[in-house]
């Protein structure tokens, strides 16, 4: 339609090391043919010099303000239940300036920028939210043998509308987070549906629970790939993926939405839930490059040219600008914003990205 707004899915992808999927060196040698996504990365531009933060706060911040986290708040990662720190009200994120701009806009996974009356999804720009306040590692403290009931912390998860204060929904635990991604695939859909029907542009922030620990797949992809739980939950993360995209185009969104996948940082070191960096040496919260080099595609079809790749320098905060600019919006401009315009690299129009370093 002419003149129509695109609509915007952000698919991020918890621990995305960047010798996972099979378009970055993967996929089968991993024990998991990551198809859909590799197909993806066919039909859009791949980055392979995408660079998130080393912690998924930090990344998570700067993608939704533009804006390195230190000036936000969010340079770490904060530990435990921290009401009182993260996003402020005077930060705009990417869900505010789409929403004042007429956007449906909806937060699906964890948040865990802010904590606290003003600081949730909801309170910046964000019509429906449903995920953990922090992290998925709270699913693991009823499995500790020393987790006593009544006496230790528990988490939950949280439903959010607009105007309202976050509601308490299901327990956090292990097995709600083995099965989530179903209900935020439930919750995406219905969006897109309605969305879709009124012709309202939209913005789908899609926070995927893999591959955060614990990294156990759904029964359904329990045994798939033959190689364990890890490769079993890569063709999970892909499957879901792939719906997504189904759904995309069943509904006749596909040439007017933007898609990007990415990763939020380097993999987990963990033994049990151990990510692979492909050629680089690091981790999720190293300084090394396996941390702050993740895999990063984006498709917009008749605008970015498909099966392009390149090596040239992409920082997270540069979908914030990006993005908005997509949209034909204005970047704020009273306040430091880093990110970078790369509209016209993702166009096709300059082969070099507008960024020399990070």
């Amino acid at each position: 339609m002419a003149g129509r707004k695109p609509n915007i899915v952000f698919f991020h992808v918890d621990n995305l090391g960047y010798g996972e999927l099979g378009c970055y060196g993967g996929g089968i040698l991993r024990g998991a043919d990551t198809k859909r996504i590799d197909a993806f990365a066919r039909e859009g531009f791949q980055l392979l010099n995408y660079a998130p933060e080393a912690l998924c706060t930090c990344t998570r911040s700067a993608f939704l303000t533009g804006r390195h986290a230190i000036r936000s708040g969010n340079h770490t990662v904060p530990l435990g239940a921290c009401e009182g720190v993260g996003l402020v009200a005077w930060e705009r994120t990417i869900g505010d300036i789409l929403s004042q701009a007429g956007y449906a806009t909806m937060c699906l996974g964890k948040w865990h920028v802010g904590d606290g009356n003003g600081r949730w999804p909801t309170d910046h720009g964000f019509d429906e939210w449903y995920g953990p306040p922090h992290s998925y590692d709270e699913s693991l403290w009823e499995t500790d043998p020393w987790y006593v009931p009544g006496r230790d912390p528990v988490s939950y998860m949280l439903d959010a509308r607009k105007g309202k204060p976050p509601k308490e929904a299901a327990k956090l635990t292990y097995e709600l987070k083995r099965n989530v991604d179903v209900e935020y695939k439930r919750r995406a859909f219905r969006f897109m549906e309605e969305n879709g029907a009124a012709k309202r542009p939209f913005l789908l922030y899609f926070n995927h629970t893999m591959l955060h620990t614990p990294v156990v797949p759904r029964d359904e992809y329990k045994g798939k790939s033959g190689h364990g739980d890890f490769a079993d939950s890569l063709l999970e993360l892909d499957g879901d993926f792939g719906e997504l995209l189904d759904k995309i185009d069943a509904l006749g969104l596909c040439d007017d939405t933007i898609v990007v996948l990415a990763g939020d940082n380097g993999p987990e070191p963990s033994l049990l839930h151990f990510g692979m960096s492909g050629f680089f040496d690091g981790s999720i919260g190293t300084s090394m490059e396996g941390a702050l080099r993740t895999p990063c595609i984006v498709r917009w079809p008749k605008r970015i040219s498909a099966g392009r790749r390149s090596n040239e320098i992409f920082h997270v905060t540069d979908w914030f600008t990006t993005l908005i600019t997509m949209a034909g919006l204005e970047v704020p401009c009273d306040r430091v914003i880093d990110g970078k315009d790369q509209s016209p690299f993702l166009y096709g129009q300059q082969k070099e990205s507008n960024r020399e370093g990070f």
